[in-house]
């Protein structure tokens, strides 16, 4: 494999992927107060429309939606955090690459 094919592969996806689910992320944040404000049985101005999320940490926006009760949130931070922390460790060990240096296979990732 070259290195045009394993810069395409390896860390490009990933990068799209991360980049696709921040803008998702975020936009849940930014419209999940004005739904609250929206429906009958949602929250008071003072826990929905003052909230602003930390977008610069998710951790920290995961457990103040769930202090909120604000699911949708919640599950969106949860699947930033996990895109940012486990998918790269995960695809270290999906995907087996074959090298070869010096006349000899070598795998990445054992």
């Amino acid at each position: 494999m070259g290195i045009v094919e394993y810069i395409l592969w390896t860390p490009l996806l990933y990068y799209c992927a991360v980049a696709l689910w921040a803008i998702v992320d975020g936009e849940v944040k930014r419209v999940e107060k004005y739904y609250q404000l929206s429906i009958s049985t949602g929250f008071l101005g003072k826990s929905s429309i003052s909230l602003d999320y930390h977008f610069f940490r998710s951790p920290l926006a995961t457990s103040q939606a769930l202090r909120f009760w604000q699911w949708a949130v919640a599950v969106s931070s949860t699947g930033y955090v996990l895109a940012l922390i486990a998918v790269p460790n995960i695809q270290n060990y999906v995907f087996n690459w074959v090298v070869y240096a010096g006349g000899e296979v070598c795998t990445l990732g054992k």
